[in-house]
């Protein structure tokens, strides 16, 4: 048995179709390659006699007639740039309106297109939309128009800002805290808390629940607030300062009631007033001052002052009147507290007019009792008479005794100056009575 056969060539014999080497072990080593003596016309087994195993470090090939592998996979309409897609369990296509050119994904088809570069997202319609983060550090911008107008940053903390008007189909809700909103309805805005309007404004008013008040925040301290009085009261209380006490209430029926100083500091033009005051029911006082229950006599109830602060007129809590009335300084006034004009010789003598008169009597000839309106708080008074007429006599108008000077009454006569002593009426009588 030969062991060894060394040769250069190992050729085919004409005839023979091939060379049978042993079926066990290793058939064939060789240390170089084994080539086709034509390219692309020989085969390696056939479709019929094929071998077992072929392991190799790559393969070149079409590798069409591959088998084996799953369905296969073909790809379609491939080109430069273009980003394949799945098209079925083993087809891929490339598509010719998404592209990636190493630095732009772009999504292209019609008119409205879109392309991803540099952290740039841009849309091509309507003169270009983008969304950046290129000019504004930590932001993310929404522009719109080839102006880059903003329409929407949201910066790096979370905050949104809007270049324009912000659309809401209805609420406006509190994340977290769903039963605070603000609501949009039909020509009206609501503002809920705790699931409750609390503040609504419509095209007719604006509304604060009743109950709640309208405050205002203060730098420090107590907010001052505007409030209704309680659920079934419908005064308005108006507060301010530490602990937010009433300083005005103005009451259902109108009535205003101010709980501190009422001061009124306005410049008016022409002769116009400061302050106008006017009741419209002829039986009521047109405005009226009430000393509290505990008084110090003496202290101004109302007061009139100048520029300077010196007192023009003043009225007392113990009721004394003080008027400057050209005497430089405010000095006490004491009224007249009765007064008449009698046409003395009339039968019976008549009253032309008087204030504080509530009755007269004619005595006799020159004799007169005159009633007081208001009974006087004692006798101690002064009253005063004159009289005139067309008599050449001089007359003495006097009062007619001291027992006739009293709390009700007082009386008159009037005497002549000569001897005789006899009483006379005259055409024109006058008394006045201080106190």
């Amino acid at each position: 048995m030969t062991s060894e056969i060394r040769v250069n060539k190992l050729t085919n014999r004409i005839g023979l179709s091939t060379v049978t080497f042993a079926d066990s072990g290793i058939g064939v080593t060789v240390t170089g390659r084994i080539d086709p003596d034509t390219d692309s016309a020989r085969d390696l087994g056939t479709t019929s006699v094929r071998w077992r195993n072929v392991y190799a470090d790559t393969l070149y090939g079409d590798g069409s007639n591959l088998t084996g592998i799953s369905a296969g996979v073909s790809l379609a309409n491939g080109a430069n740039n273009r980003v394949v897609t799945a098209t079925g369990a083993n087809a891929i296509t490339g598509e010719s309106t998404l592209t990636f050119d190493g630095s732009t994904l772009a999504v292209t088809g019609g008119s409205q297109n879109a392309y991803l570069n540099n952290n740039i997202l841009k849309f091509d319609r309507a003169s270009y939309s983008y969304i950046d983060q290129i000019n504004d550090s930590g932001s993310l911008v929404f522009r719109v128009t080839s102006g880059n107008t903003h329409a929407l940053r949201l910066d790096s903390s979370a905050q949104a800002h809007f270049g324009g008007t912000l659309y809401v189909p209805d609420d406006i809700v509190h994340d977290g805290d769903t039963d605070t909103k603000i609501r949009f309805n039909n020509n009206e805005i609501d503002f809920e808390a705790a699931g409750s309007s609390r503040f609504k404004v419509t095209q007719y008013a604006t509304y604060v629940q009743a109950g709640h008040p309208l405050a205002f925040l203060a730098s420090s301290g107590a907010s001052p607030n505007m409030k209704s009085g309680g659920t079934n009261n419908q005064d308005l209380l108006f507060t301010t300062g530490s602990g937010n006490p009433t300083r005005l209430q103005i009451a259902a029926n109108g009535t205003s009631t101010f709980k501190e100083k009422l001061k009124v500091d306005y410049q008016v033009s022409g002769s116009d007033y400061c302050a106008f005051f006017r009741n419209q029911n002829a039986n009521s006082y047109g405005v009226w001052i009430s000393e509290p229950a505990s008084v110090n006599v003496g202290y101004p109830l109302l007061a009139i002052s100048n520029s300077s602060g010196g007192s023009h007129f003043r009225v007392d809590s113990g009721g004394l009147v003080y008027a400057n009335s050209g005497t430089g300084t405010e000095k006490p006034a004491y009224f007249c507290r009765a007064w008449a004009n009698l046409s003395g010789d009339s039968s019976p003598a008549t009253i032309r007019v008087s204030k504080g008169i509530g009755g007269f009597t004619d005595l006799g000839v020159g004799d007169y009792r005159f009633e007081f309106s208001s009974a006087l708080p004692d006798a101690n008074y002064s009253a005063l008479c004159s009289s005139a007429g067309d008599g050449g006599w001089s007359m003495v108008p006097h009062i007619y005794s001291h027992s006739d000077m009293t709390t009700t009454t007082v009386r008159f006569s009037i005497n002549a100056v000569n001897m005789s002593g006899q009483n006379y009426d005259r055409d024109i009588f006058c008394m006045a009575v201080f106190r």
